[in-house]
Order: structure tokens, then C-alpha cells, then sequence
């Protein structure tokens, strides 16, 4: 079973650049041909990648993807994932905790 590489914290306002590093899963000449982050609801399957994930970018062997809005209180699930070069596939997952501080 796969687990998640950690959980980012952040409040309902905020909006952040998540990088994920996939260096230690590929070789060293290897690229990433394509990217996708998708933000599902924690433990649930309903989509929210169109309000919360802006478009991926790729820099060397790392994914950085916008990561906005959210209600507080609600856990997210951003799913990383990727092609490389090498026609393998790998996929990374960030918790996103949103919680407003009043």
C-alpha cells in the first residue's frame, strides 16, 4: 500500500508552490515527460483539481504545482503524477490540511 510523502498545512487564503522531488525513483539522465496533480477530497473521490491545483510545471526531476484554497477543516489528497523519459510512471501523494486560524 502507498502512503503519502507528507502533509502540508495551509489556511483557506493562502496559495503555495508544493514541490515534489522524484530524483531518488528515477535515474540520473532521466526526464519527466509529462505531469499531472489532481486534489481529490481526503478518503473520497470528488474532484476538486479545477479550484485548488493550478498547472504543473517541471523543473529538472521535481513537479511545483499552485496549491490554493480549500475549506478549513477538510483534508485533501494532491496525487502527483509523471511519465518520464524511460516510459516508467510514478505517482506521489500530499495530504493538504486546511486550517483557518481564528
Amino acid at each position: 500500500m502507498a502512503s503519502a510523502i507528507g502533509t502540508f498545512e495551509k489556511q483557506s487564503y493562502e496559495e503555495v508552490n508544493i514541490i515534489v522531488d522524484f530524483s531518488n525513483r528515477m535515474a540520473t539522465a532521466e526526464t519527466i515527460s509529462s505531469s499531472t496533480v489532481t486534489v481529490t477530497a481526503k478518503g473520497g473521490t470528488t474532484d476538486y483539481s479545477s479550484t485548488m491545483a493550478g498547472t504543473p510545471s517541471v523543473s529538472g526531476q521535481t513537479v511545483i504545482c499552485l496549491i490554493k484554497g480549500g475549506t478549513t477543516g477538510n483534508l485533501y489528497n494532491a496525487s502527483y503524477r509523471i511519465v518520464t523519459s524511460a516510459s516508467q510512471k510514478f505517482e506521489a501523494d500530499v495530504i493538504i490540511k486546511v486550517h483557518d486560524v481564528t
